[in-house]
Formats: C-alpha cells, sequence, structure tokens
C-alpha cells in the first residue's frame, strides 16, 4: 500500500512538472512572438503633412527589423494600407508624413516587425488642415488656390532687396509670351535660358533658395495680378511697381513687343509697360504647390 501511494507521487510530480514545462514553454513562446509599441500624438499637422511616430518598450524576444508608421482613410490600418518605415531596433522614433489630402481624416499607429510578425500601437486619429489664403506653407504664404482645392501658388513673404531690370547682360531678346495663370515657371526658364547669369528679374527667382526650397520663379502677368489682389493677406508690398515675366504684346495680342516687358503698379494695380526693360523695379519670388 506504501509502495503503492509512493508510486503513484511519483506519476502525480511527474505529470504536474510535465505540465509545468508546457506552461512555462508556452508563457515564453507567447514572451516571444509580440513586440510592444505605442503610437505617438501627431502634431505639426498642415494640409499635406503631419509628424509622429512611436516607441517600441519591447522587442518581444525579437530584434525589431521594421519601424514605423501606417495610416488610411479608413479604420484599422496596417502595413498594407500607406506607410512609412524609419529604422529598426527599440526606442522612440520619429516620421514625417507627406502626400496627404488637405481637409481630409486619417487613421494612423505605429508599427514594429520581428520575426514573429507585425505588432502595432493603438489607433490615432487626425484631421490636416485646409489650404487658405494666407497660410504660411510650404516656404512662403498662399496666395492664389486652383479649384481642386490642392494646389495654388506661394508667395515669398519679403521682396528681392534691390530693384533690378527685367534685363540680363545682353540685348537679346527671349521669348516670354505666357501671360496666365501657370505660365510664369516657364516664361521664368526660357528667360533665364537665354540670358544666363546676372542680377535681373527672372534670375533672381530662379536662383532663390529660401526656407529649403529652390523652384521659385518670376510670376506671369496674371500671377502677378493675383498676388496684388491679396497683397494684405500676403504682406510686404510697397507701392510701386514689380516686374511680371511676360513681355508686352502688340494691340493683336500676337506679336511681341521686343523692347517691352510688363510690370504691375502696386499702388493703383494698374498695368505697366516698359518699353526698353532696363527700368528698375521691384520683384517678388513665387512658387507653385
Amino acid at each position: 500500500m506504501i509502495h503503492r501511494m509512493g508510486k503513484n507521487c511519483t506519476i502525480y510530480r511527474i505529470v504536474f512538472f510535465i505540465f509545468l514545462g508546457v506552461m512555462l514553454y508556452a508563457c515564453r513562446k507567447d514572451m516571444q512572438s509580440a513586440a510592444v509599441v505605442t503610437t505617438n500624438p501627431v502634431i505639426s499637422v498642415t494640409p499635406s503633412s503631419a509628424v509622429t511616430g512611436g516607441n517600441i518598450t519591447n522587442d518581444g524576444g525579437s530584434n525589431i527589423s521594421v519601424r514605423g508608421v501606417c495610416w488610411s482613410q479608413d479604420q484599422d490600418p496596417t502595413i498594407n494600407d500607406e506607410h512609412i518605415s524609419q529604422g529598426e531596433g527599440n526606442g522612440r522614433f520619429i516620421c514625417n508624413i507627406t502626400g496627404l489630402l488637405s481637409n481630409t481624416k486619417y487613421y494612423l499607429k505605429a508599427y514594429a516587425v520581428n520575426i514573429y510578425g507585425v505588432s502595432y500601437g493603438e489607433e490615432i486619429v487626425f484631421r490636416t488642415d485646409s489650404f487658405r489664403i494666407g497660410l504660411f506653407y510650404e516656404g512662403g504664404k498662399i496666395f492664389y488656390i486652383d479649384p481642386s482645392g490642392e494646389h495654388g501658388f506661394i508667395s515669398a513673404l519679403t521682396d528681392y532687396p534691390s530693384d533690378v531690370p527685367w534685363y540680363g547682360n545682353s540685348y537679346f531678346e527671349p521669348v516670354a509670351m505666357g501671360n496666365e495663370i501657370g505660365e510664369g515657371k516657364l516664361n521664368t526658364i526660357r528667360i533665364v535660358n537665354e540670358l544666363g547669369v546676372g542680377e535681373y528679374a527672372a534670375y533672381v527667382c530662379f536662383s532663390l533658395t529660401l526656407n529649403g526650397f529652390h523652384d521659385w520663379y518670376l510670376p506671369s502677368f496674371r500671377e502677378l495680378t493675383l498676388m496684388y489682389e491679396e497683397r494684405e493677406s500676403i504682406g510686404g508690398f510697397v507701392n510701386v511697381c514689380y516686374w511680371s515675366s511676360t513681355q508686352s504684346k502688340f494691340p493683336d495680342m500676337t506679336t511681341i513687343w521686343w523692347f517691352g516687358a510688363k510690370a504691375l503698379n502696386f499702388l493703383n494695380g494698374n498695368s505697366v509697360v516698359f518699353p526698353g526693360k532696363i527700368d528698375l523695379c521691384r520683384v517678388r519670388q513665387i512658387r507653385s504647390f
């Protein structure tokens, strides 16, 4: 009887330790399968960008090979949606998200990848800003938004520091006929290609690097008119003439007046044609978004 009880105790011990081993193995496997990641608040929100990130506090027993954030206009985003990666390993990370639509609600999560799969942080909801006249954006202030609501023009905040002529160091006359919205950039490129380097209206725009942007240009006459209409929202203008990139034309609007360039008087909004292009006027650079 005693012998049988001892034998039973031994069996119970074996069963207990097998059970304990299975539980420990399951717990260890579970600990090695899930990284722990949290999602940072979304900050610095603009109409097309935002800043966020995450923090990986536990790698789940395996190195974090990829980490980042994912987002969508639908709830519960995954890495199969829009996403950006930012390094590897534990700890905090920051992501700069670009290419967003304006005035749009997004759902966002941080994520971490190890050999056991993908782990996600909590979901954050945010809405992008709306484009609006006078908003400081990508190097200057918005003064025009096209019908799509996603594109337009930005003005530098200040004029070029000195008055300059329209022409460069050559009397060769470039063909810059564009007068309408969207034509100032091509005008500027054509003028600079013909006249080269120099302190003249198109080149001081073309060569400008301002607030990290390098794609400034001299506005067409219509674009300059839009600037005049929103001059109070932009600020910094004076009541003198500003150059456009548009050459003037004969009254039939087909033949270029080779010795004329169009300017706008910001005192009264009147168009001014300077026959020789050597007069000194103000310049305000613009860029597109």
